[in-house]
C-alpha cells in the first residue's frame, strides 16, 4: 500500500497487487468493514459501502508517483490532475 486516504464520504487507496483491480477493491472493502463492525463502538449498518468503486490500473512508475501524491495531498485542490 503506498497511499491511503479516508475523508467523511469515500477512500482512495494506492496498492500494488497481484490481482484484478476489482478483486483487491472488494477485498479491501469486506476487510474495512469486518474491522468496522468488530471495533468497541461497532459501526452497525446494513450497507456501509456503495457498489463498486472506480479503479484505475496506473501504466509505469510516474503514473503510480502522481497518484500518489494526489491521494496524499491533491484531493482538496481545485484543478489538482492527478493521473
Amino acid at each position: 500500500m503506498h497511499a491511503v486516504q479516508a475523508p467523511t464520504n469515500h477512500v482512495h487507496v494506492v496498492v500494488v497487487a497481484n490481482e484484478e483491480p476489482e478483486t483487491v477493491r472488494d477485498q479491501l472493502k469486506a476487510n474495512c468493514t469486518r474491522r468496522l463492525r468488530t471495533q468497541t463502538d461497532p459501526l452497525v449498518r446494513e450497507r456501509t459501502w456503495s457498489r463498486g468503486g472506480h479503479c484505475d490500473v496506473l501504466e509505469d512508475e510516474v503514473a503510480l508517483l502522481a497518484a500518489v501524491e494526489y491521494v496524499l495531498h491533491g484531493q482538496d485542490k481545485p484543478g489538482w490532475q492527478a493521473f
